[in-house]
């Protein structure tokens, strides 16, 4: 069966990437995996005399409420599994497209030129010149 990676990080660019894929597993039978990328827990975020435990944990729940939302644009037909991983954002999608046999990533963009993604590190703009599958840019 099709297999499409949708990353989502919960910005308004992120949900138009759901609701696009949303409407292609309407379309055709696919199966879906929604991937929220977790940044890693910085020293600063945790300060001198605070565990890092409170910070993961905030962390894992907001993942949890994202992934929780763009499973909820699909409908009962469409096979939604929902992964949380933390990574670099670009590396960390792409490995998982290889890793879960993706034939398609979507992810949506905040519409930066070439040059000021480049500049900016756009996350879509590296998985896209970085994928060796099908990537479709959502604005």
């Amino acid at each position: 069966m099709y297999r499409i990676l949708v990353a989502i990080d919960g910005s308004e660019h992120s949900r138009r990437a759901v609701e696009y894929a949303a409407r292609r597993a309407k379309e055709a039978p696919c199966r879906i995996d929604l991937l929220h990328v977790e940044k890693p827990v910085m020293a600063w975020e945790i300060g001198p005399v605070s565990p890092i435990e409170p910070v993961a944990a905030a962390r894992a729940a907001e993942s949890r409420e994202l992934l929780d939302a763009g499973a909820g644009r699909f409908d009962q037909a469409t096979e939604v599994e929902k992964h949380a991983v933390r990574g670099e954002p670009a590396a960390t999608i792409l490995e998982q497209a290889h890793k879960l046999g993706a034939d398609e990533i979507v992810i949506g963009s905040h519409g930066r030129r070439p040059l000021g993604a480049a500049l900016l590190g756009s996350i879509a703009y590296k998985v896209l010149h970085d994928a060796l599958v099908a990537v479709v840019v959502v604005r």
